[in-house]
């Protein structure tokens, strides 16, 4: 992997196919389609890897898998490769993204398209904003995809008092400045298997609100490493908008946690450790 974020479908099926794929009218034809197509194949299979106890939950349901036949392996993010060295970031960045880190936001980075819920957190930030009277914060998005006209329309839309930046596809060094000085990271998906953003945000120490349900359940510690919220419901998403806004001491000190968690679970090297341990064990057996 050459960047730390990319759009799984755009990666394999390319970028056409994948506006195509993801576009909210055929979504869940889509997915359907796959889903279909592939069960007759998992079945053959003596070995099943989910990334989270979700994926395996999930997986089990689908395919009807036996339990030992599913392992569990979280995914790891490369620490020594992603985590770029400020200085060289600084020299790199945009104008636009040096502006951005020396102000007070919350960052948002994923696909743009309807199952990350984009247009909700972007409804709870601009509530947040209005309910709190504090307007020196933004929401800073960084993605690309079908919706991404849209949200900037809606970013637009937002008004002057509410400060929402949609900055499609980034460098990899620019990235990298805005995880390190976001106060948190927002990521509000419907449904995640895992997801690999807020690993991202805890490895330049920065907690992460997240659904309580799916993957990031598992990655993101309520009350720790970040907030936990329901991602159908504005309201609970704008009250974690307002716990981060308003005690920067506590995002801090859960961001410090959070990277302590992501060294100790969530590494590339802990990742390929476990592989190799079940793949060594299915061998021998």
């Amino acid at each position: 992997m050459k960047s730390i974020f990319h759009s799984t479908v755009s990666k394999i099926y390319g970028r056409y196919a994948a506006d195509f794929a993801s576009a909210p009218i055929f979504y869940p034809l889509t997915t359907g389609f796959l889903r279909l197509m592939d069960y007759t194949y998992v079945k053959r299979f003596n070995m099943v890897i989910g990334q989270s106890q979700c994926a395996m939950d999930t997986l089990s349901r689908i395919y009807r898998l036996p339990s030992q036949q599913l392992h569990l392996v979280y995914p790891g993010v490369d620490d020594e490769h992603f985590e770029i060295p400020e200085e060289k970031a600084v020299v790199r960045a945009t104008e636009q993204v040096r502006k951005i880190i020396k102000t007070n936001y919350f960052l948002t980075v994923g696909a743009l398209q309807s199952n990350k819920n984009h247009e909700q957190m972007f409804r709870a930030f601009i509530q947040a904003i209005h309910d709190s009277g504090r307007d020196d914060f933004s929401l800073v998005t960084v993605g690309d995809g079908p919706l991404l006209g849209q949200l900037r329309t809606m970013a637009l839309d937002a008004g002057t008092r509410v400060d929402i930046h949609v900055l499609g596809q980034l460098p990899d060094e620019d990235l990298s400045l805005l995880y390190r000085h976001c106060r948190a990271l927002l990521h509000a998906a419907f449904w995640e298997p895992f997801g690999l953003t807020p690993i991202e945000a805890a490895l330049y120490g920065r907690p992460s609100i997240v659904p309580k349900i799916g993957g990031t359940a598992e990655t993101v510690i309520h009350n720790q490493t970040g907030l936990h919220i329901n991602p159908y419901d504005t309201n609970t998403i704008t009250h974690a908008l307002h716990m981060m806004m308003s005690d920067k001491t506590m995002a801090d000190a859960m961001g410090k946690r959070a990277r302590e968690e992501m060294l100790s679970r969530f590494t590339l090297n802990t990742m390929c450790d476990k592989l190799e341990l079940l793949l060594t064990r299915y061998v021998l057996c």
